[in-house]
């Protein structure tokens, strides 16, 4: 990024970086790399119980929320969703106060957008990647190929 280039974008997702990455989001890296070449890009989220990809991590600038979500605990499913909520508000003026041109808000959770809006502002980018292709096909190594080839489409 350019010394004269201030634009900031930041995305947020409630598994943390590497949660959001294992879940369908195989194309994240790549995003995040292209958007890195023209705005600072920082990720709000909980910390992951999911191995570290330390090239996002080093691309992004990481405001961990004061917890960690563990996709293998049924009971984050619940607890740690109210806990999101909770920290939406807080997400958004922070955003609001840092100035973020954007937001990228990939959610499945209903009423995250509006609730972003509110205390944010208009310029949020919502989608949805919840594609469980590798969750229902790893442990099933026969089907791997079908699950990089839908990927990759």
């Amino acid at each position: 990024m350019s010394a004269d280039n201030n634009k900031k974008i930041a995305l947020i997702h409630r598994y943390g970086l590497e949660g959001w990455l294992c879940c369908g989001g195989h194309a994240i890296p790549r995003v995040i790399n292209t958007l890195s070449k023209d705005a600072e890009i920082h990720f709000f989220g909980p910390e992951t119980t999911e191995a570290i990809n330390h090239d996002l991590r080093e691309i992004v600038t990481y405001h961990k929320l004061p917890y960690q979500w563990d996709r293998s605990n049924p009971h984050n499913k619940v607890t740690k969703t109210l806990l999101w909520y909770f920290f939406l508000p807080w997400i958004g003026l922070r955003c609001r106060f840092m100035k973020a041109n954007l937001m990228w808000n990939d959610e499945t959770v209903p009423l995250t957008a509006g609730i972003l809006r509110l205390f944010y502002g208009k310029n949020v980018a919502i989608t949805v990647m919840d594609f469980f292709m590798r969750i229902y096909t790893d442990k099933h190594p026969l089907l791997h190929w079908l699950c990089s080839t839908i990927e990759r489409i």
